[in-house]
């Protein structure tokens, strides 16, 4: 069975928002804003390098993989931002923790895609259906969770974290 290239695709704008040790000092709610934003259009600049022509499901198993390893950079990132003080700390606070909620959706993404392009080689074809469910059950877990974290940024006043871009995927 081949997995369709939207698994891949339309993961890519599921994740809200990364920060990292080159990351601007936080004071204020409009410095955090500013420092989540940037984070999140490097993410989706990364994110939107990876839409190139799938072939089969070990194509679909190494975008996702690699869709994986930049939602897990983003997560990092964005939790090592410092939070603002004072009444802005709450939602920022909020935002956080519903981007941290992803972690390990995000980290089981992408065991189920490296296990995909594994099995893929092997053409094994009940193999690759079983797999193919669990990426998907995961793609769509970590889209899930990201509705909540876009949800909290754009209440908060984001413009670039929280645009997600699709739908959930369907295999």
């Amino acid at each position: 069975m081949r997995v369709r290239c939207a698994a891949a695709l339309a993961a890519a704008a599921l994740l809200a928002g990364c920060g990292g040790e080159d990351e601007p000092r936080v004071e204020s709610k409009a410095d955090f804003i500013a420092a989540g934003d940037k984070i999140c259009l490097e993410r989706d600049t990364r994110s939107a390098k990876l839409k190139t022509a799938v072939a089969d499901d070990r194509d679909v198993g190494r975008l996702t993989g690699e869709l994986a390893a930049i939602y897990a950079d983003s997560i990092a990132r964005l939790q090592a931002l410092e939070l603002p003080r004072g009444a802005a700390r709450s939602g920022a606070d909020r935002y956080i923790r519903s981007v941290a909620a992803m972690r390990l959706p995000v980290q089981r993404m992408k065991a189920a895609s490296d296990d995909l392009a594994a099995a893929a080689v092997t053409q094994r074809a009940a193999k690759v259906r079983t797999i193919a469910k669990q990426l998907q059950i995961n793609v769509n877990a970590v889209f899930s969770i990201g509705e909540l974290a876009d949800q909290n940024a754009r209440a908060y006043g984001f413009k670039n974290c929280g645009q997600q871009q699709g739908g959930p995927p369907v295999s």
